[in-house]
């Protein structure tokens, strides 16, 4: 994150009021002493919250994330033309019609959500053409607000903790753990679970008293909808009942992702509240200011007990201060442990020497370092710290597995209880168990009994909980991707120079392999798809692509499904690989939008990666104008990259006086030996 104040000194407004101590037994320059002997105790966990992104600058990342009035305009668009055009081909629309305004309406919100019912369907080419053209650009406008849930997530920063240090400091601690438990991330969690109760409850009673729905059905109704599953068999046919859905399917399938995003948000908190409990639970001890030595002087300055600090809270890692500090020693050519102006101006003529040299060696240098395909693509191993909080995804196929399985076994003990268009007893409950799970509900099969229907809102359950899990391993992964290309681009600049690195930056090209592989897989499938409702099911050429785009957008309006053994045995694994094929679309997509907004950061970090006087003075916290040490220089680059802010910093001081408050000097020298005394 680049900082406002980055020409101030690092440590500004904290060290200048605390400095004037008159305290003589303490040291002016707040260091403490230990054993140059011991040992650095680099006990502290290294994954406290590697999985936690970037904070974001507005300068740099206020463009990354879709603006959520854009995503309304197009929102908006799309209901407004979908409705003109819906109200236009009103005619070539069959089912059961109540007001042509209001049918339209309806029919774009069912269309745009996936539910559809398939109580209105296109009749004729024409609007089955504009039914699939409307599937794709509604999954669009979806795919749209994943990507802003995902860079929600991750965006999604150590607030709780800062918060929580900063609350430390003036009500203890005993009252900060108990406000930890009932922070403001469980506050919107359990909002959004009242609202979406709210929601089912409402549409339940609305089915229930104007539709003249059962109890069961209504409910029945409600968990299908807002699921997007939509068998259609039940759905809203009164006039006063589609206004109502026209409103009530937007605000619950929206209330529902949002609280499936709440949830993986509580999930990824839980580490992140573990620690700060752990932090604010535990005092300084001798071990601390041990490991706070980054130079192993046997000396702990500010900068480097803040270090510490930060390390401890989770907030940074030693890969973060290896990577900086093995910069530092690179620059340090006298070996003193220290920066001065002259040294670095030097380091610097020779980095423009060497820019503009044919040098045969340099060339052979970037040649052997092969950096180029590293910082996009990030093919680098991850750290064991981010591997260990990776999902397991053999699990979630596992899950999986034993849903179809154990689906499969229970819709056939129920065959009796389903009605429909049936063929072979197996294939038909393995069928609607796959039709089920992803939610395309074709409504050629539903169940027709209390106990069907209820087992039926079970596995849909089930089935948007294992999508849930889905999303959290793609979210996962975009974090996880975005600190590797981050890490890469920090090592390409340590290696070749930052000049130089910049070059390979600018030449590097978006890997778009993997997003043409899923384009083309996704249009196999298609074709797969058309083929077999062309030959198997004797469709014709129009009604074969409406039902495979209608299929694999979820949509499922149920006027062209499979009906023949073959035909539904086939949709058992076209239908899973091709829903599979649409979501990891829109995963690259994302990915390759994080990869263009993570180089922008990489370039301008790696742009000031030569460090300008100005930069040594604003990483100076002792303001001598003279040196400066690794610590400061540690600090100011990881406040440059955004790793950390200037709060980040004022919380670790503050505790700092603590500790000189608190801790005796004599408590951490060491003791004299026998000849000594």
């Amino acid at each position: 994150m680049a900082c406002n104040d980055e020409n101030e000194p690092l440590l500004s407004g904290l060290a200048t009021p605390r400095t004037q101590k008159t305290n003589g037994d303490r040291p002016k320059k707040r260091r403490f002493r230990r054993v140059r002997s011991a040992p650095f105790a680099d006990f502290v966990p290294t994954d406290g919250n590697r999985e936690a992104a970037v904070p974001r600058s507005g300068s740099i990342f206020g463009r990354l994330n879709p603006s959520l009035k854009k995503v309304a305009l197009f929102l908006t668009l799309y209901m407004g033309l979908g409705t003109i055009c819906f109200y236009t081909t009103r005619t070539q629309i069959k089912g059961d019609k109540t007001n042509g305004i209001l049918d339209a309406l309806y029919f774009c919100v069912v269309t745009m959500t996936t539910v559809g019912y398939g109580d209105l369907v296109p009749n004729s080419d024409l609007a089955k053409l504009l039914a699939c053209a409307f599937v794709f650009t509604g999954m669009a406008l979806v795919g749209l607000v994943l990507t802003k849930a995902a860079d929600y997530l991750a965006e999604k920063q150590e607030i709780l903790l800062v918060k929580a240090l900063h609350m430390n400091q003036k009500v203890g601690e005993l009252q900060v753990l108990k406000e930890i438990e009932t922070n403001r991330v469980k506050y919107k969690f359990y909002t959004t679970l009242i609202i979406l109760v709210v929601l089912i409850l409402s549409g339940t009673i609305f089915l229930y008293k104007v539709e003249n729905l059962g109890l069961v059905d209504s409910f029945y109704c409600v968990c299908s909808t807002i699921t997007t599953l939509g068998y259609g068999d039940k759905s809203f046919s009164t006039e006063g009942g589609r206004i109502f859905a026209v409103f009530w399917i937007l605000a619950s399938t929206i209330c529902l992702a949002q609280f499936f995003l709440y949830v993986a948000e509580v999930n990824t908190e839980n580490r992140q509240r573990a620690l700060v409990k752990w932090v604010l639970g535990r005092r300084t001890t001798n071990v601390d200011l041990e490991a706070a030595d980054i130079d192993d002087n046997g000396v702990v300055g500010a900068a480097e007990f803040v270090l510490f600090k930060l390390k401890e809270m989770g907030k940074i890692c030693q890969q973060d201060i290896s990577v900086i500090m093995e910069e530092f020693e690179n620059l340090d050519v006298d070996q003193s442990g220290t920066l001065s102006v002259v040294v670095f101006m030097l380091d610097h003529f020779y980095s423009i020497i060497s820019m503009t040299s044919n040098d045969e060696k340099a060339s052979k240098k970037r040649s052997i370092q092969g950096c180029k395909t590293t910082l996009v693509a990030a093919k680098c191993t991850p750290p064991d710290a981010l591997r260990a909080g990776f999902p397991d995804l053999k699990r979630l196929g596992t899950y999986f597995g034993i849903y179809l399985g154990v689906g499969t076994v229970i819709f056939y003990a129920l065959k009796n209880d389903i009605r429909g268009h049936k063929t072979i007893d197996f294939i038909d409950s393995l069928y609607l168990c796959v039709v089920t799970m992803t939610t395309v509900g074709y409504g050629d099969l539903v169940p027709h009994s209390y106990n069907a229907q209820l087992v039926c809102i079970f596995f849909i359950t089930v089935g948007m909980c294992l999508f849930g899990i889905a999303v959290k391993i793609a979210a996962k992964y975009l974090v996880v991707k975005q600190q590797m290309v981050m890490v890469n681009a920090l090592r390409m600049s340590r290696k070749i120079g930052p000049v130089e690195a910049l070059k390979e930056i600018e030449s590097v090209k978006i890997d778009y392999n993997k997003l043409k592989i899923s384009l083309i897989a996704m249009a196999g499938h298609y074709v797969i798809g058309i083929f077999v409702l062309l030959t198997i099911e004797g469709m014709d050429f129009t009604d074969a692509i409406y039902c495979a785009f209608t299929t694999m957008t979820t949509t499922g309006f149920g006027d062209e499904t499979f009906q023949e053994p073959f035909g539904r045995m086939f949709a058992v694994f076209w239908i899973s690989t091709g829903t599979s094929c649409v979501g990891q679309l829109f995963l690259y997509i994302a990915e390759i939008y994080t990869d263009i907004e993570t180089r922008k950061l990489a370039k301008q970090v790696i742009s000031n990666n030569i460090i300008a006087k100005t930069d040594l003075e604003a990483a100076d916290d002792i303001k001598d104008g003279k040196v400066y040490g690794a610590a400061d220089m540690i600090l100011y680059k990881l406040k440059e990259k955004g790793k950390i802010k200037q709060d980040d910093i004022s919380v670790a001081m503050k505790d700092l006086d603590d500790v000189i408050k608190d801790v005796d000097v004599d408590d951490v020298t060491p003791p004299k030996s026998a000849e000594e005394k």
